[in-house]
């Protein structure tokens, strides 16, 4: 049998709001780690691109097919070029342990206002209401 109380918690203001600046020095950490993930990914893409045309120069990849793309808004004509590649040449994967972009600047904006509120208050502890509002930013 389970008793539905609510939970009265008195957390200390100052305690809280250095949890929150911890929580938001990770979160600035993993935007930086995004940035630094994505640049690697955007060189280790563009030395790929540079193998394939290595690869069709030397005449180890073979071109499937070539299909003319006019556009009317341009002067200028395209093609597409269709290559098999080697087994061996796969394209270089993204970092997928890293929350989305989105999701991070999200909670740092979110921990940014909480700390600006908690800075404005005169209380020594914070509400139950309030840590539960935060809680699941501190990580």
């Amino acid at each position: 049998m389970s008793n539905n109380k609510p939970i009265s918690v008195k957390v200390k203001t100052v305690k809280l709001m250095t949890a929150l600046t911890e929580a938001l020095a990770s979160r600035q950490k993993q935007l930086v780690a995004h940035d630094k993930a994505e640049a690697d990914h955007k060189k280790s893409v563009k030395e790929w691109e540079a193998k394939i045309l290595d690869l069709i120069k030397s005449g180890k990849a073979k071109v499937t097919s070539v299909s003319p793309n006019r556009n009317w808004r341009s002067d200028t004509d395209e093609a597409q070029v269709m290559v098999t590649l080697p087994a061996n040449l796969a394209f270089p994967k993204e970092d997928n342990n890293l929350p989305p972009v989105w999701q991070v600047k999200q909670e740092i904006e979110e921990l940014e206002n909480a700390i600006a509120i908690l800075t404005m208050s005169d209380e020594e502890f914070v509400s139950t209401s309030t840590y539960k509002g935060v809680a699941r930013l501190i990580k």
